[in-house]
């Protein structure tokens, strides 16, 4: 109690974060698990949804669960999955793909852009786009949704084989292995699972940032909050010479 009374009270990220530096893991994930119920009650309150709820009860679950998930952690720890190959330069895709390379630029208090470019087997850009929303994402969840929104552009643009790249390798793990689950990430991750199948052929890869540099650059256009910037011709001078530089 008397390191909650030290604790930032600016927001619960802060006090989060703060808390993160003072806990070993398993009292910070008890720490989660507790605010998660509280959260829970709470919002049972908020919307009068009070009946037979028992703080008590549903701590004890939250806190089950926790337990729980981390016996099956231990268990799924013991099973190593395949590796993800690694590249430091952008590469041609495979002959008749095309690939979409992808970028979040996370910009505090102003949203989030995604950034992508689509170029086919040749190397020659065939369209780079940006899409900016206010919400206020994590870095991790951010870069979920650039891979979303360069999907969901080379679908609706027609594409049959289409190879995804992306500088994070969390989420190039989590496309290739379908993983599940219920955090807000996980919703993204679905989407593009599902968009997938559209596709004749599909397939993720991981590029290390220096092999991302034109995605990147695109992720920093200047749009609307709400609205996206998709270019087919007439690419800016910049990409046109990043794409270059790529077979040097």
């Amino acid at each position: 109690m008397g390191l909650l009374l030290e604790a930032p009270t600016t927001s619960f990220v802060d006090r989060l974060v703060w808390l993160a530096e003072k806990l070993n893991k398993d009292a910070l994930s008890s720490f989660a698990s507790l605010a998660w119920a509280a959260w829970f009650c709470r919002n049972k309150e908020v919307f009068g949804d009070v009946e037979n709820i028992n703080p008590s009860y549903v701590a004890t679950g939250f806190m089950k669960l926790k337990m729980e998930y981390g016996e099956y952690n231990k268990v799924g720890s013991m099973v190593h999955p395949p590796q993800i190959p690694m590249r430091s330069t952008w590469s041609l895709p495979p002959t008749t793909f095309v690939k979409i390379n992808v970028d979040a630029h996370v910009r505090h208090d102003v949203g989030v852009s995604f950034g992508m470019v689509i170029r086919d087997e040749g190397g020659n850009v065939v369209a780079a786009g940006v899409r900016r929303i206010a919400s206020n994402w994590r870095p991790a969840l951010a870069e979920a949704g650039a891979a979303q929104f360069g999907v969901e552009v080379a679908r609706r643009m027609g594409f049959e084989k289409v190879m995804l790249e992306s500088d994070s390798i969390n989420v190039v793990q989590a496309i290739r292995q379908r993983q599940r689950g219920a955090a807000p990430i996980f919703l993204l991750f679905d989407d593009i699972i599902d968009m997938s199948s559209y596709f004749s052929s599909f397939q993720c890869s991981h590029v290390k940032r220096a092999g991302n540099t034109i995605a990147h650059n695109v992720a920093r256009w200047d749009v609307m909050v709400g609205s996206e910037n998709i270019c087919t011709h007439s690419f800016p001078q910049s990409i046109q010479t990043l794409a270059g530089l790529d077979f040097l």
